[in-house]
Order: C-alpha cells, then structure tokens, then sequence
C-alpha cells in the first residue's frame, strides 16, 4: 500500500448514498450554485471481516461544526454505517443506541459497499434524511443493533475536537482524523471528490485566511495579524454589511461586515486582531484565530454561507479557495490581494526515523534510517531542510551528539512539517537532555546575541529522559526576561502553536497529573555565577509550604542548542493563564491575569487596591470587601514566602494577579522570579509591609494597610507561626540547598568550566548561602530575624510575640 492511500484511510470519512440521505452541504434558506455530481463508487468487500456484523459504524462526528449541514441547515452531529458484507442488508427494525435512549431505523436496504449517513440531531425522523432521537454529548458508547438485537457494531467517544471525526481503519479500531471525505470513499480520490461538493452558497465566499502571520502582510499601524480575504464572487455589487463573519458555532453573527460595497470579482482583506473596528481602511473583527483547529463563518440574515474548518495550515501558510475549483486548498505562499495559485489539498506526512532519538551511551556510532512519502531532504545542523538540503539515499551514520531534521517532499502535496530527531551520544549526562533545533540557526543567534525580545523564531524542542521518556514538538522560541537579556545564559520561551504543529505540549513532565501546557520556559537566571539554585531553592519550598499560591513546577534539565551544549537550565512551567488554569482546574479562556503594577483604571486596581487606600480597613465590612474579592490566604501565603526569601528583585513588578471565573472569580497571587533572594535583609518583611513599601509598592496597598485589621494580623500571624515551625526552619532550608545541589553536582563541573569558574567557586557561594541563614551580620539565624521583622511590624507584645512564635530557638 503507497504512503499516500495509507494516509487517507487513516485520516479521511466514508461514503454516504445520496439519493438515500438527500442531505444539502448548505443551509436551506440560501440559494447556492450547482456543485459537479460525482457517483461514489462502492467498496470492494474485504477478503475478511473478522467476525464484524454485516453492518457497522464507519465513521462517527461527536462535534460536526462545517462539514454537512443537514436539511433544516443545522450542522448536526451523526454516524455512518456501512455494509461490508456482499449482501444487500435490511435495517428495518435495526436499532442505533447512546445508553440511555435508542432509535429504530426504517424499512432501508443497504447494498455491499454502501453507506447510510444519520444525524444524531435529537429530532427522532424517519422519512428522507435520517434523525436520530438522542444526540450525542461525546462520553458515550454509540452501539448498532441487528433486528434481533444483537450488538452489531459499537463505538466509544472519545471527545474529539470540532471536526474531528472518529474513523473505522482496517482492523476495527477506530482513530481521529482531520480529514472528514463523507459522500466519498477513504482514498486520494474520495477526497477530491468531497472537495469538490464544497462550493460557495452565495454571492461572498471565504476566499484565504492565514493564522500565523509573522512576516507576510502587515504595517506599522497593525503588526503582523492573522487575516481573512472575503471575495465577491457573484455577478452583482455586493453590500458588505448585509454580511457577518464568526469563529463561533454558537453565534454566525458575532461580527459584521463594514459598510461599503464590494465589486463582482473584488476582495477585502480583513484582519482577525480583536480591534473591532469596522471603520479602519483594514477592518478589525472582534475575535482572532487558533492554527491548529479553527471555525470560520460566513453568514448573511438567511444563514451561513460559506464555512471552513481551519486545521494544520503550515507556517507562514495559508488556506483558501483557488479560481475555477471548489473546495480547499493549503498554500505555501499566501497572496493576500491576489489571485490564489499553486494550491495543494493536502500537506505531506512527516518521515519517520526507525531509530529514534533519544541518549546513547557506550557506542562507536548511531545509524539511522529514513522512510517517508516521496522525496526525503534533511539536515545535520538543527536547520530546517528546504528544496537544496542534501537528499536522503541510504542510512546515516553519526559519532556525535547531532540533530536530524529531514521533510518529505512528495508529488501532489504541499511538504511535511520537519521530522526532528536528537542523538545524544556518549555525553554521560545524569539529567534529562533538552534539545532545541532552530529553524534558522543563524537567523537565531542573530536574535539570541542582539537581545532581540519579542522576536519569535520557528524551532522545536525535545526531551530525552533518562528512562527512556519524553517528546519532541515544533514551537516558537524567543527570549524571555528583562536584565538577564544581557547574560551569556539566555532565558527563552517556548510557545506551541499549530502552524508549528500542535497548540498544546501533552506529556507530564512533573509527574502530577498536569498534562497539557501552551508555554514553558528555559530558564537559567541571574544566579547562575553564584549557586545556580535559588530561584529552585525558593520555589522548592514555596511548594512544600502551601498550595494557595500559584508556584512554578519545574526540572533540571542539561540544554542543547542545534546539537550544541549549553548548560544547565531548568524546564519550568511558565507563569501565565494557562499555569492557574491547569492548577485550578479551569478553561485557560476564564482566566484573567494581570502584571503588576496593575493599570489604573482596571477593577482590581479600583475595586481593591484603592479600596484599601480609601478606606479604613480596621472596619469589618471594609475587610469584607476585600475577601470576598481576594484569596486572603493565598495573599498571606504570598507575602509570608517573599518576605522569608528576602527577595529584594520584588519592587514595583515580579507580581502577577491571576482569577478564573469558573471558580471564585478571587485574585490570587504567582511565586516566581526569585534569583534575588537570601541575600540582605532588606529584601524581608519590610520590602512589602511598610510606610517605604506603601509609597514605592502598588501591592502594599494591600500587605500594608490590612495590618490595620484584627481578623487579618490574626490569621497572617498564625500562618506564619506554623511555617516557621514547619517547613520553613533554618533546618529545613538548608536541606533542600544540600538536596539541590545533589541534583546538578554530577552535571555542575561541565557547566562551570563553560562560564569560566570552578566547583570551589561553586561550594564557596553555598557556604555563603548557609552563613546567611544559619548566622548573617549579626550572628543571628533568619528565621529568628523574620520573627523580629514580623514582630516590629505588627507591633506585638511579648506575649502576643510567643503566643504566634512560641520560644523558638535557632537551628
């Protein structure tokens, strides 16, 4: 079997008898031009059915958003059999079921290779086209029943995505694709012949949309904006505003169209920012676009027009219709204004390595075999190959530490997406390795060594664990953080995007349950020339302290750039929507974040901060006010552990605000960027709850003025006596320093002698991290000084001094 039937059974839908279904691709209330008939040729019958029934489910739509639009133009979910026997088959009395409710089907006979197509629509219809009476809500098992009701077939959902479709392969499990072909048989051919069905159904069609546009179209008023070319494709001016655009299923009408008129054969272009502006030579929506899988409506007061599901265009790509032809094609040069030309339906597979990537130890070499779909090219330097990489002709063999990219070239596709392979050989690393490969290495360290923030360039990131696990995954890279731009070891985020490939990283890289991630970080940090732990070192004991503050996870890892090392760094969860979403348990879309400082005229500046400067706090309701708004105990957690890690890096930013209105809708607080830390005094309690913090720190309207407030010193106090006793004793710290250490040591030496110090230095800077805890200037341990602080601040008494702290001594 050739790659490119392959690719298509496992990734497109299955034929529907249309003088059966009778089903239109079009609402019924707008008029549409005639689409080419095409007669779907029947499947031949499979030498061995391996005890299936004579009838089973062939393909099955949990979320069908633009594929078939049913008669009443309702994009309904359904479920297609096929009989696979060499009999014509009867499903009178045959039943389709969800569990919970079942639904007979009519007098209908099926001939071998034929299909039947039913909406799972809940609008229990036998005549014509097929309704079921229950819908499907993607958690049930979908089971076919014989007229004696014996199971014939049955098919679990698996909450696919919209338009996603859950496929029968060759052997009767069932996989998801992205390419639906209902009407036509899972070849080449059926697919094209699918396209063809998708004709506009008015006199405006969606003409092109592009979903990462980075350097194609744009101007120093927009920026680089995904966009979207509407075109009239009728003989008539058109009025634009009797039209509207969405991404959303749940309402065609979110946005509407400017008013002014458009031409026979004219397009505008119009860019998907969130601007709202229809007034704007370039017209803003109201929403923007995903790359990876996307929605777009066309609709006038009748219905939706034109509709396109929007999934895996290429970087840089786009995704349209080209003149003469219906249907959709990708394209590898978008033409915004233009005529679109050279389009392909399809992007090629990536090839495959048969020897993974992965860390190799104890070898003279590694060889590794390339298969893929036409024309292989790949590459040895971490670059992307393009159309004079050298081609691939037989297996390679590599002695060092190397990164294979390679990408399939075949005929009558657009190229695959680069394959990217690691060989770690012989580096004796006792860390997990991380490898980034940048598309364009120069172009990268063009940006790494020009401090280029904002800059985003095309790579993908691997991880090799020890233990065999980890992934590899395209992504965006660009630099990250402010002051350390100018060090020699460079902060990076990584964003998963799918025009790199996928929207989401899917792997439990720390090993609690949370599984999906949109950024991450390379970080090394400021400390890098001195411990190298203390931001780990801070955040290791914020989550041994408390879960109230939202804390990044994260993993030593040794780094690889194009094949190249570049020291410890550590893979860590970035703080943004997607960290509180994930801890939460919430949708990242009902996540607010804001930045300290936050903007004036912002609710949780006006609805708490200035709250507290207005008003008097000492004042029950007042103190109630802020509750019911803010995570008391995720603040109190916050300041106890800033304030005990002395972070002196804590001044007007390095705060970040997070709420979700799926759950409380209360602010809550990030613990993150803490290089800064241990290191004077001046950085404990008093940075945040002074008269100097009030004046210099937006946050202390907060920390500051609720000390006024008995219910509060009460509960802050109590809190930070616990700790005190627990986790955070001098004991405690120093151990997870030594635990810290333990980790890189192995790796440690390699690094150092990179940046040009030694293991002493390195041992030297821990000494004097534990002098500072245990003793500092004044020979007194830090926990006690944190008392003494806490103490003078709130103002207690000796006996409210031991009844919080009790007579601790020093450890």
């Amino acid at each position: 079997m050739n790659n490119k039937s392959t690719f298509f059974i496992a990734a497109a839908a299955v034929l529907v008898l249309a003088v059966l279904i009778g089903y239109s691709t079009l609402p019924k209330n707008e008029a549409a031009p005639k689409c080419a008939q095409t007669e779907a040729a029947e499947t031949p019958l499979p030498a061995d059915t391996s005890g299936v029934g004579k009838v089973v489910i062939n393909e099955l739509a949990e979320k069908n958003r633009t594929l078939i639009a049913d008669s009443f133009g309702d994009f309904s979910d359904w479920t297609e059999l096929k009989n696979i026997s060499s009999e014509t088959v009867s499903l009178s009395a045959w039943t389709l079921g969800d569990g919970d409710s079942e639904w007979t089907f009519p007098d209908i006979e099926l001939r071998p290779g034929e299909l039947l197509l039913v909406f799972n629509s809940g609008r229990d219809s036998s005549e014509g086209e097929l309704h079921t009476s229950f819908a499907v809500n993607g958690k049930e098992t979908l089971t076919l029943k014989d007229a004696s009701g014996h199971a014939a077939d049955s098919v679990k959902c698996q909450e696919c995505s919209a338009d996603i479709t859950l496929i029968r392969q060759a052997d009767g499990t069932f996989t998801q694709t992205k390419y639906a072909t209902p009407g036509f048989e899972n070849t080449a051919d059926g697919y094209e012949q699918y396209q063809q069905t998708l004709c506009t159904a008015g006199a405006l069609s969606i003409n092109e949309v592009m979903v990462s546009n980075e350097a194609v179209f744009g101007d120093t008023r927009h920026g680089w904006q995904d966009w979207v070319e509407i075109k009239n494709v009728s003989s008539d001016t058109v009025e634009l505003s009797d039209y509207f655009l969405s991404d959303s299923h749940k309402d065609y009408f979110e946005w509407q169209l400017p008013q002014r008129t458009l031409a026979p054969g004219e397009v505008i272009l119009i860019l998907c920012d969130g601007r709202d502006d229809r007034q704007d030579s370039l017209p803003g929506t109201n929403f923007s676009l995903n790359s990876e899988n996307e929605q777009l409506f066309l609709s006038s007061s009748s219905g939706v027009i034109d509709r396109v599901f929007l999934r895996d265009i290429p970087y840089e790509g786009s995704f349209g219709r080209m003149d003469g032809e219906n249907g959709w094609f990708f394209f590898a040069s978008p033409t915004p204004g233009k005529d679109n030309a050279n389009g392909e339906r399809t992007i090629a597979a990536s090839p495959s390595a048969l020897t993974k990537g992965g860390i190799y130890e104890g070898v003279e070499s590694v060889t590794v075999e390339l298969e893929g779909a036409g024309t292989i090219r790949y590459t040895l330097d971490g670059s992307a190959p393009d159309g004079k990489s050298p081609i691939y002709s037989a297996p390679i063999t590599l002695t060092k530490t190397t990164v294979l990219r390679a990408v399939s070239y075949p005929d009558g596709a657009l190229p695959s997406l680069p394959m990217t392979e690691t060989y770690i050989i012989n580096e004796h690393h006792t860390l997990p390795v991380l490898s980034l490969a940048t598309d364009d290495p120069v172009d990268f360290y063009g940006m790494y060594n020009g401090m280029q923030k904002g800059v985003e360039k095309r790579a993908s990131l691997s991880l090799y664990e020890p233990d065999g696990g980890g992934f590899t995954i395209g992504c965006g890279v660009s630099l990250n953080g402010e002051t350390s731009l100018v060090l020699p070891k460079k902060n990076m985020s990584v964003r998963f995007r799918g025009s790199y490939g996928s929207e989401t990283l899917n792997y439990d890289i720390y090993g609690g349950g949370v599984t999906e991630f949109t950024n991450l970080l390379l970080r090394s940090g400021q400390d890098y020339d001195r411990t190298i732990v203390r931001n780990e070192l801070c955040q290791a004991l914020c989550e041994a302290a408390t879960d109230n503050v939202i804390n990044q996870r994260s993993i030593w890892c040794v780094l690889y750039i194009n094949g190249e090392y570049k020291g410890l760094y550590t893979l860590k969860e970035k703080a943004n929507e997607q960290l509180y979403a994930s801890v939460a348990g919430v949708s990242r879309d009902s996540v607010e974040l804001v930045d300290a400082p936050a903007p004036f005229e912002s609710e949780l500046n006006q609805e708490v901060l200035r709250y507290c400067i207005m008003n008097d706090m000492s004042l029950q309701e007042n103190y109630d006010h802020i509750c019911d708004r803010v995570d008391i105990d995720s603040l109190i957690d916050w300041v106890i552990m800033e304030g005990f890690c002395a972070n002196v890096d804590l001044t007007a930013g390095n705060l970040r605000y997070v709420r979700s209105s799926e759950n409380d809708n209360k602010w809550r607080f990030m613990f993150y960027d803490l290089d800064s830390t241990f290191t004077t005094d001046s950085g404990g309690y008093g940075n945040l709850m002074s008269e100097f913090a009030y004046s210099n720190r937006q946050v202390a309207c907060l920390t500051y003025r609720l000390i006024e407030n008995d219910e509060y010193k009460d509960r802050f106090l109590r809190r930070a006596g616990e700790l005190f006793s627990t986790v955070l004793t001098n004991e405690a710290v120093i151990e997870e320093l030594d635990r810290q250490y333990a980790v890189i040591a192995p790796e440690a030496e390699r690094d150092l002698r990179r940046m040009g110090r030694t293991v002493d230095d390195w041992m030297h800077n821990r000494e004097e991290l534990v002098h500072f805890i245990t003793s500092g200037e004044t020979s007194t341990d830090w926990r006690q000084r944190c008392i003494d602080s806490l103490s003078d601040i709130f103002d207690l008494t000796g006996a409210e001094r031991e009844t919080y702290f009790g007579e601790i001594d020093a450890k």
